[in-house]
C-alpha cells in the first residue's frame, strides 16, 4: 500500500516546497492537494506546471484534489461560482496526472432543509460530472458531521453509477457523528480516504492513535474494500516536535496500522 497526506498539514500560507520535501523524506509517495479549498483562487496553466515540477522534483504524485466548498470561514458560494472553481480544480488535477476530486455537498444540521439541499446537491453533481468525465476524473462525495448525511448519500449513490460518483471516507467526521459504519455501508464506492483521529467531539485532525477512535475495524473494512491507489491521511501538525519529525510520525502512524 502507498500512503499520501493532505498538503494543508501545516504552513498553508507559505510556499509548498518545504512541505513536499518533508512529506517525501518521511516516506509518503503521494499527496492529496488541499490548498485553496476555502478560496476563490483560480489556478493558471503556469501555476499548474510549477506545482507539477515541484512534485516531480520531490518524487511525489498528486493523485487527487480537494474541491472548493466555501470561500471563507463564513461565506457561501453561489452554485455558479462553486461550479466554476471546481471545474478549475478538475482541470488542475487532470493536468497533474491525478484522477479524483473530493467535494463537500451543502448539508446543514437542520433536517428541515434536507429536501432543498438534496435537490441542490443533484444540480451541482449533474453539472460537474460531464466535465469530470471529459478529464478522466472521478468525483468523490465526503461524509460530513451533519445529521442528514446518511440520507443524502443513500440517495445519491443509488442515483449515480459507481463510475461517476464515489465515496471519500472521513474518519474524523464519522467519529464525531458516531457514523463509522458508513465506511462499511459505502465501501464498494470508496475511492479516497481522509483518515485522522479525534476524541469524538471536535474535528481535531490528530494522528491515528492520538484520539479515541478504534482503528482495527476501520483497517479491516478498508482491506475488504476496493484497492486504493493511496491510503490518505488528513492530519494537522500542532507541535511541539519539529515538522520533519512530525511528518515521520505521521507516516509511521498509518504505515503501522496497515502492516
Amino acid at each position: 500500500m502507498e500512503f499520501s497526506i493532505t498538503t494543508d498539514a501545516y504552513d498553508i500560507n507559505q510556499p509548498i516546497e518545504e512541505r513536499f520535501r518533508h512529506f517525501s523524506a518521511a516516506g509518503f509517495t503521494g499527496v492529496h492537494w488541499s490548498e485553496h479549498w476555502i478560496s476563490d483562487f483560480l489556478y493558471t496553466e503556469a501555476y499548474m506546471h510549477h506545482v507539477a515540477r515541484l512534485a516531480e522534483r520531490c518524487q511525489l504524485s498528486i493523485s487527487s484534489v480537494h474541491g472548493v466548498c466555501r470561500i471563507d470561514a463564513h461565506g457561501r458560494l453561489t452554485e455558479e461560482h462553486w461550479h466554476e472553481l471546481n471545474v478549475n480544480r478538475i482541470e488542475f488535477i487532470s493536468k497533474l496526472g491525478g484522477d479524483c476530486i473530493v467535494i463537500h455537498l451543502p448539508l446543514d444540521q437542520d433536517e428541515k432543509q434536507f429536501e432543498s439541499e438534496r435537490n441542490q446537491s443533484q444540480r451541482l453533481i449533474d453539472r460537474l460530472l460531464p466535465v469530470a468525465g471529459k478529464h478522466g476524473v472521478r468525483v468523490a462525495i465526503e461524509n460530513l458531521e451533519t445529521r442528514p448525511c446518511r440520507l443524502l448519500f443513500d440517495h445519491l449513490l443509488e442515483l449515480y453509477p459507481p463510475e461517476d460518483l464515489g465515496f471519500c471516507f472521513d474518519s474524523g467526521h464519522a467519529h464525531i457523528r458516531d457514523d463509522l459504519d458508513l465506511l462499511d455501508r459505502y465501501r464498494e464506492r470508496l475511492i479516497m480516504t481522509h483518515l485522522h483521529d479525534n476524541h469524538g467531539i471536535d474535528d481535531e485532525h490528530l494522528l491515528p492513535g492520538q484520539g479515541t477512535m478504534e482503528w482495527k475495524p476501520i483497517i479491516q473494512t478498508l482491506r475488504k474494500g476496493p484497492d486504493l491507489a493511496y491510503l490518505n491521511l488528513e492530519v494537522v501538525w500542532y507541535g511541539p516536535m519539529t515538522k520533519e519529525q512530525w511528518c515521520c510520525e505521521a507516516y509511521q502512524s498509518i504505515a503501522s496500522l496497515w502492516t
